[in-house]
């Protein structure tokens, strides 16, 4: 029988997560399956990227992570070749298929959507990101082997992967003094190969909503939708409480005019004016209640306006917030380089 709500997997597997440069196995995941779909995976090391590199071909509907597209991929399962060459030029998209995953944050309690846990770190664990980053390179930099061989992936709980050394020996690593590209949105230096693909996701560049057309930062652009989805949601309400009064006083009307010939009916007759004088009680109450109904619709709407307000003052205060954090972030990164420089 399937499953009526989320649950965890039964199986207790130890999956590979990867999101940007961090990568870490855990078993504190939920998914609405019994298990992860071939689909949510990368297609060569089964590992769960919060990005996917798409396949075309036989293997379309699968993808491979950061780290397998740099190399050249043999489908087992479909029988298809897919070179390093042929993907190199390919941009990362959102890993859609997991959606519905969710996850235990590796720093604190959190529990939310997978796709949603970078921007949940870097707002609420900036310092923790950067003395990671800050251990990881003191370890790189001591190693004995020459960056053109040595393997960037290492086995611990959390790893992470510094992708921008070279792993062809071929390539002629670059002198310290010379000056890495910076990204225009961020101003964050990378590696000249990944510099293009970084500015496409770079979480500062600004992209249109097509919801409102607001120009919003990438890394902000889910929450604003969220809050754009909520505010449309209010409106629509307020539509549809304004078509329920319009229906509720052309109901009135309706109830009115049958009174009305009723009255007239009677008054053809005599000795009922008792009863005519019941019925035009009642129109005067049903006018009553009438405008009761408009004075309850309009407060509901002024609710829902205020509430509207709110949302947006709301949205503005978390873009200033993520703004600030950010500029902190930064600051901090930079504070290690100049401090890592110095020491060399």
């Amino acid at each position: 029988m399937a499953s009526k709500g989320p649950t965890k997997a039964s199986r207790k597997e130890s999956v590979t997560f990867k999101v940007e440069h961090m990568e870490w196995s855990s078993t504190d995941y939920y998914f609405y399956k019994e298990s992860i779909p071939e689909k949510m995976r990368c297609h060569g090391c089964g590992c769960v990227s919060n990005t996917i590199y798409p396949l075309e071909n036989k293997c379309r509907g699968h993808g491979l992570c950061r780290d397998c597209k740099e190399t050249d991929f043999a489908c087992h399962y479909h029988g298809d070749h897919i070179t390093a060459e042929a993907l190199r030029n390919e941009v990362g998209q959102t890993n859609n298929a997991a959606k519905k995953l969710k996850i235990l944050c590796l720093f604190c309690g959190f529990y939310g959507d997978f796709l949603n846990l970078k921007d949940h770190m870097y707002k609420k664990h900036s310092k923790e990101l950067a003395d990671i980053l800050k251990s990881a390179q003191k370890t790189e930099y001591e190693q004995e082997e020459p960056a053109s061989t040595q393997q960037k992936h290492r086995t611990s709980s959390l790893t992470w992967r510094e992708d921008h050394f070279s792993q062809n020996a071929d390539v002629t690593a670059e002198s310290e003094d010379d000056e890495a590209p910076a990204c225009k949105h961020c101003k964050e230096e990378w590696d000249a190969r990944e510099l293009g693909e970084h500015e496409k996701a770079c979480p500062k560049k600004e992209v249109q909503c097509r919801e409102c057309d607001e120009w919003i930062k990438q890394g902000e652009l889910s929450d604003h939708k969220n809050v754009v989805d909520t505010i449309l949601d209010l409106q629509q309400k307020i539509k549809e409480m304004e078509r329920c009064n319009i229906s509720q006083q052309e109901e009135a009307r309706n109830e009115k005019a049958k009174l009305e010939k009723r009255i007239q009916e009677l008054e053809n007759h005599q000795n009922l004016e008792d009863t005519i004088s019941e019925l035009q009680q009642k129109i005067k109450d049903m006018e009553l209640c009438n405008m009761s109904q408009q004075e309850e619709a309009r407060n509901e709407k002024a609710k829902l306006v205020k509430r509207i307000q709110e949302l947006e003052n709301r949205q503005k205060s978390k873009q200033e917030e993520a703004s600030n954090e950010i500029a902190k972030l930064v600051k901090r990164i930079q504070e290690l380089e100049n401090r890592q420089m110095s020491q060399r």
